[in-house]
């Protein structure tokens, strides 16, 4: 459902619907108070084309609110809406936001009371109860069910606005929160920094036809997670069972090889059912019955990895000492081991992938702390953590943007992950990454590259480091503002098609 013919949209700006300041499910007279006209833009600056509808062919009442275009969008990275949100406070500080709603002009807490909530008896709704009951008796109002449902809406519209060493800084953007989710990242990327101060934006990130949907991603790691858990986690926090074309498509995140003709095939779900994977091949028709060892192949690299996860959270909970029960080393076997067995681009072999990067992070940090002490800062095995490290980085990364193409994973994961810089010669940016660069892993680009310009010498670094950097480059300025990136960009851009004197090979070429 990625876009609604005009002749079947119900526009809400359009209407004149009125809303009762109490919970709208109670019907008590005090509850019936009827307040002036619903305002969705009241903290709206800057409106480029989209507007909130019903949607009336959605298939529950909870997800018949959306978000669609009014225009064409075909550049990319320019802001489709720029608003104030309507509460800013540290993330699960409920009375600052409640004692916010309160001072807030009445518009803006009728604005606040017109968001989605989930169901207060749905799990999440029974965690917010005994916070709730706190705040009843500290009198902050003295009407709990209304403290209540102020709690779920914050607890389901709230986004980041500032990270922070204490949970970080969450608001609530009023329109913004209307967006439908997409688990593909949607057309649209929420940036809690914008040109206008202390407002929240939502840029463009991929084409837009007028009618279309406008949606953005609720997750983080979209990637890297398969469908069932994608699923779970959003009816765990959002209440909703996500119907998005990748959700009811085949499960990229899960590629296997055919045991027949060894051609990878993408797991699918029995009847839109996410407790029965099936691999079924097109290639020799491997019935999707002689699945069971395919499931039992998974389930053995699982719980080797939830075991070595243990360790790894156990030995890097304070960052005192260098990890032995689980090493780099072991780490690297086991993504060996799970991108053959499994594949290049399977959800658990980038779940190794990240414990590697936190493994190398912890060494290379306790063991340059150890050198400091007698009066060194760095040797050869430190440079070889971090590299290990932003190695495995960029790797996850280029898996995470075959996955989202569709792509069982290109050589270059083999290569990335192993080679120490082996490359062939003559290869060009498109060769070694065929995929379009992803919003979401914009931000680990970022980290692998100050990394790299931090702790290693350029001939430290992956000869592809720069083509990584140069692809990504226009959505970091756009996530991270274009000061912000100078300091990488003077130390990574002149070495941009440099070429290593005794074997002539161009760095940004190919790996």
């Amino acid at each position: 459902m990625n876009s609604i013919p005009e002749d079947e949209i119900t526009a809400l700006s359009e209407t004149t619907e009125q809303l009762k300041f109490h919970d709208t499910d109670n019907n008590n007279d005090e509850s019936a108070k009827v307040r002036p006209t619903l305002n969705r833009e009241v903290l709206v600056v800057e409106n480029n084309g989209i507007k909130v509808c019903y949607d009336g062919r959605a298939k529950s009442k909870s997800l018949c609110r959306t978000t669609v275009a009014t225009r064409s969008f075909d550049t990319l990275y320019v802001p489709i809406l720029i608003e104030r949100p309507a509460t800013i406070c540290a993330s699960g500080d409920f009375l600052a936001y409640l004692e916010q709603f309160l001072n807030a002009p009445e518009d803006v807490q009728l604005a606040i009371l017109d968001c989605s909530a989930q169901p207060l008896d749905s799990p999440m709704g029974q965690s917010l109860v005994e916070p709730a009951k706190v705040l009843f008796l500290l009198e902050v109002i003295d009407d709990f069910d209304l403290i209540h449902r102020l709690l779920s809406i914050y607890a389901t519209n709230a986004h980041q606005y500032k990270e922070d060493d204490d949970g970080g800084i969450g608001c609530l953007p009023l329109f913004g929160s209307k967006m439908n989710h997409s688990c593909d990242g949607g057309n649209v990327r929420y940036l809690s920094q914008s040109s206008i101060d202390g407002c929240v934006e939502y840029t463009v990130t991929k084409p837009i036809q007028k009618g279309d949907i406008v949606s953005v991603t609720y997750l983080t790691d979209l990637f890297e997670t398969p469908t069932p858990e994608r699923r779970q986690i959003l009816f765990d926090t959002k209440h909703f069972w996500c119907e998005c074309d990748r959700c009811n498509g085949p499960d990229y995140c899960r590629f296997l090889p055919c045991p027949e003709c060894s051609k990878f095939i993408a797991c699918v779900y029995a009847q839109n059912s996410s407790d029965h994977p099936l691999w079924k091949c097109p290639t020799c028709d491997l019935d999707s019955d002689d699945n069971d060892h395919l499931i039992v192949l998974e389930r053995q690299m699982e719980q080797t990895l939830t075991m070595m996860e243990r360790s790894v959270q156990k030995e890097t909970t304070n960052f005192n000492r260098i990890p032995e029960e689980v090493t780099p080393a072991d780490l690297k076997e086991v993504v060996q081991e799970c991108s053959e067995k499994l594949s290049p681009t399977h959800y658990l072999t980038m779940k190794a992938l990240r414990l590697l990067v936190t493994v190398c992070t912890c060494s290379a940090y306790v063991q340059t702390k150890r050198l400091v002490v007698r009066g060194g800062w760095t040797n050869h095995q430190i440079l070889a953590y971090h590299r290990a490290g932003v190695q495995a980085s960029f790797r996850s990364i280029a898996a995470c943007e075959c996955v989202a193409a569709g792509c069982p994973g290109c050589t270059l994961l083999v290569t990335a992950g192993s080679g120490e810089g082996k490359t062939s010669k003559g290869g060009t940016a498109a060769d070694m990454f065929p995929h379009a660069p992803l919003f979401d892993r914009a931000a680990p680009v970022h980290r692998a590259c100050e990394e790299l310009t931090k702790y290693l010498p350029p001939h430290y670094w992956p000869s592809y480091t720069v083509t990584i950097f140069t692809r990504y480059q226009p959505l970091l300025h756009v996530m991270f503002g274009r000061a912000a990136m100078e300091e990488i960009e003077t130390k990574l851009l002149p070495w941009n098609q440099a070429s290593c004197l005794p074997c002539g090979t161009v760095w940004s070429g190919s790996l």
